[in-house]
Order: structure tokens, then C-alpha cells, then sequence
């Protein structure tokens, strides 16, 4: 196995999601009314700015634990995964095959709504496809003629203008979407926002 690349950055956004699921797990554990006789442990893993989510994963589905003798097999239920969709959509192909279950908090393409291509995969939130058509929903009732929408230069920004424009044509009415897609940090800096 390749050797492990140094983390270069710290996603304090994904620190603190780490930290919830910690604190439910601990909260759970510890009411026996709601899970009784049953534990729950967790691993969690640092993608390193998602480079190395496949190999987290890949070794969480290794089935290996080490104690202080010896390895003994360490079966895992689930892996709550990525919060973004595109490092999602990476490894949720893959962790499928194992038909181990993966579920995001936050990845909201549609595509992994996909059950041939994803058949294991759950989210906890609504696809983009909802929010898209909310989005063109809004604009509809409150009679708005033009819209202009920014969005990140990634999976998500770009597949929900998309998702976006397509929805406010089909609800119809007089407005016009005009969109911009910019990446994230030239955005801000123009914001003033570094």
C-alpha cells in the first residue's frame, strides 16, 4: 500500500460534523430505552480535502481490526460518508459492490438517487432535484421577471443551476435566470470575503 500523504488542510465545516455524530453516538449508547442491549461504536477517518476517501473506505470494508496480539475480522454495518457529492459519487460506486450501505448528510445529487448505479446509498436530506424546484417555485409565486444566480464551479453548483433553470422553464411564467458559475475562491475574493 502506498504510504499515506500528509493532510495539508483542516475542514473545520467537516471537524464539527465528526463531532455531532460522536456526541449522538455517546448520547444513544447511554440511554439504554433507546437501542437496548446494542452498542454502537464508530471509526472515523480524515480524507485529507477528499483525496483519500476511497482508502478510508476501502479499509473500513477491510474487515480487519487490530488489537494488541493479533488481527480479528471487524465487521462494519454502514459508512456514513462525505458530505459533498462529487467525493460521493467516487466512493459510494465502489463501497456498493460490497453491498455495504452508505449515507451522507449532505450529498444532494440526484444522481445518487440512481438505484442500478448506487444501490446502497441513503441520504438524510433531499436531493437537489427538490431544491431546484422549490427555487423555481418561489420565483413563480412572487411574480419575480428576472433572477440571477451564482454558484461554485463543482458538482453541486454546477448540476443545481442546471437543475435550477430547467425547473423555472417548466414552471413557465415571464421570468428569465440568468447564471454564473464561479469557483469558490475567486468568488469570495471578489466578495471581499477571503
Amino acid at each position: 500500500m502506498p504510504d499515506r500523504r500528509q493532510c495539508k488542510n483542516f475542514n473545520f465545516r467537516e471537524f464539527k460534523f465528526a463531532h455531532t455524530v460522536i456526541f449522538a453516538i455517546e448520547e444513544i449508547n447511554r440511554n439504554p430505552d433507546i437501542l437496548p442491549g446494542i452498542s454502537l461504536g464508530y471509526k472515523i477517518y480524515d480524507d485529507c480535502g477528499t483525496m483519500d476517501i476511497l482508502r478510508a473506505a476501502m479499509n473500513l470494508i477491510n474487515g480487519q481490526q487490530r488489537t494488541e496480539n493479533c488481527t480479528k475480522p471487524d465487521a462494519i454495518q454502514a459508512i456514513i460518508g462525505h458530505s459533498g457529492s462529487t467525493p460521493t459519487i467516487g466512493f459510494a460506486r465502489v463501497i456498493g459492490q460490497f453491498q455495504i450501505p452508505v449515507i451522507s448528510h449532505f450529498a444532494t445529487c440526484p444522481c445518487l438517487s440512481n438505484r442500478k448505479e448506487f444501490p446502497s446509498f441513503f441520504r438524510t436530506i433531499p436531493s437537489d432535484y427538490y431544491q431546484s424546484r422549490a427555487l423555481a417555485q418561489l420565483v413563480k409565486h412572487f411574480g419575480w421577471t428576472w433572477v440571477g444566480a451564482i454558484s461554485n464551479a463543482n458538482d453541486y453548483g454546477i448540476n443545481g443551476m442546471a437543475g435550477f433553470m430547467k425547473a423555472a422553464k417548466e414552471e413557465g411564467g415571464d421570468q428569465s435566470v440568468s447564471g454564473r458559475t464561479a469557483p469558490t475562491k475567486h468568488f469570495w475574493s471578489a466578495v471581499g470575503w477571503q
